[in-house]
């Protein structure tokens, strides 16, 4: 390449001669290997690092303020809780049967949580409701999966203790950006769980943008809930394997798109 590009440049001089040297000469460890010496991890740091910043904040966080510090932490945009903001546009996509969710049916909706952005939501029901979520008066249940809501809805058994709970509730479940249905393959495929992975790499790159990859996912749940002003839901209940379920909110009349 070099001896082609020379002329194009005016040069006409001869390719210098390259000198191959030892792989042993390019180590830069004394065996060529960084696990022997027994490197840290980039996790490690960062377990050390939030031990730290807890063990210094203490208890002066509460309240309001540790919900302001939070938010700008994870650079929510203004208004992220007002249940006054306009309900986000979604899709209908085609029902797919047969999948053993606890109900036999379920409406499946992408949910424009930001622009271009979606999020995947199922709903559950008895009869077949390939519509727009219903206007009706009851409390719904919102289900953040860990790792898929599809495989969830079948395997989770906290989802059938909470219908069971609360009989009367409408079960949605949904995969934040990232999870499920949004697990990217763009680091190799099936990189999720590996250390360094699809998920720490959108995670770095989120940090560098300035655009916290936590803050994006907790976008989509406020993105799928919305005021009670323009809901026909009365308050629904978020909820998550691992967790305590959080505040009780709105769930969305959303536009149809």
């Amino acid at each position: 390449m070099v001896r082609v590009l020379l002329p194009a440049v005016g040069r006409g001089d001869p390719e210098p001669r390259l000198t191959i040297e030892k792989d042993e000469t390019l180590w830069c460890t004394p065996k060529g290997q960084v696990a022997d010496l027994k490197p840290r991890t980039v996790w490690s740091f960062t377990a050390e690092k939030a031990k730290a910043l807890a063990a210094k904040r203490g208890d002066e966080l509460a309240g309001e303020r540790l919900k302001t510090a939070v938010a700008a932490v994870l650079k929510l945009p203004e208004g992220w809780n007002d249940d006054r903001r306009s309900p986000p546009d979604y899709r209908i996509l085609r029902p797919v049967t047969g999948r053993k969710y606890p109900l036999p049916h379920a409406t499946t909706y992408a949910v424009e949580t930001e622009p271009g952005v979606f999020a995947v939501v199922y709903r559950l029901s008895e009869q077949p409701h390939l519509s727009r979520p219903s206007r009706d008066r009851n409390r719904a249940v919102l289900y953040v999966s860990h790792h898929s809501a599809d495989v969830e809805l079948r395997d989770e058994p906290l989802i059938a203790e909470v219908m069971k709970a609360e009989p009367g509730s409408t079960v949605y479940a949904c995969d934040v950006r990232g999870i499920g249905e949004s697990r990217p393959d763009t680091c190799g495929v099936n990189t999720f769980l590996n250390p360094y992975g699809c998920d720490y790499f959108y995670a770095a790159h989120s940090l560098m943008l300035d655009r916290p990859y936590p803050g994006r996912r907790r976008s989509t749940c406020c993105g799928c809930s919305t005021g009670s002003r323009t809901s026909g839901t009365a308050r629904f209940t978020w909820s998550r394997r691992g967790g305590a379920r959080s505040r009780r909110r709105s769930w969305p009349c959303c536009r149809g798109g």
